[in-house]
Formats: structure tokens, sequence, C-alpha cells
């Protein structure tokens, strides 16, 4: 996978995302998302997930009242067709592709 190289960066303030494109505005999640609903109940292994195969939160993602990405698990590959979701993004924080 490749990214768009910008010209300038700037510190995001978040440990675990670094840097970011100096125009980009980092907020928190709650204030993009309008809703997330629950998807299908697929088969996963009770381990995180690992960079480049596919994850789904568990419910103790939230239990804290902060999200924890890191409480999730590896979606057995047989289900991986099965996986889906539906999120809604408020549309004062849709990404403007003139950027």
């Amino acid at each position: 996978m490749t990214f768009p190289v910008y010209l300038a960066y700037k510190d995001s303030g978040v440990e675990w995302l670094g840097e970011v494109p100096e125009h980009w505005a980092v907020h928190p999640l709650k204030r993009a998302i309008e809703r997330i609903e629950s998807g299908t109940s697929v088969n996963a292994a009770d381990f995180p997930a690992e960079p480049g195969s596919l994850g789904v939160l568990k419910t103790s993602c939230v239990y804290t009242g902060k999200f924890d990405w890191a409480e999730n698990k590896t979606v057995d590959d047989e289900d991986l067709s099965r996986v889906s979701w539906s999120v809604t993004v408020r549309p004062t924080h849709l990404p403007d592709s003139s950027s």
C-alpha cells in the first residue's frame, strides 16, 4: 500500500498516529462519526489482527469510556467475505477531494 507524499507534515498530537499532512485537521473520532451499527457476526480468532489482515472490534474496545483500538480479533479466512459494517459520517467531516 502506498500513500501520497505531501510537501509539509506536522505532529498530530496523537502518539500512535505520528505526523500528518500539514493541511489536515485532527479531531476525535466521535466528532466525525454520527453512528456505527454492528455488522455481521463472523468467526474470529481471539487475538489481535496483524498488519495487513482484517480484524473486527470487540465490545471491550469501549468498556472504559475510551476507544481501545487494540481490542480487536482476527477474522478467520473463510469468513472474510461475510464481514460487513455500517458507519454514518457527519457531512462536515467528509474528505475534501480538492486537497
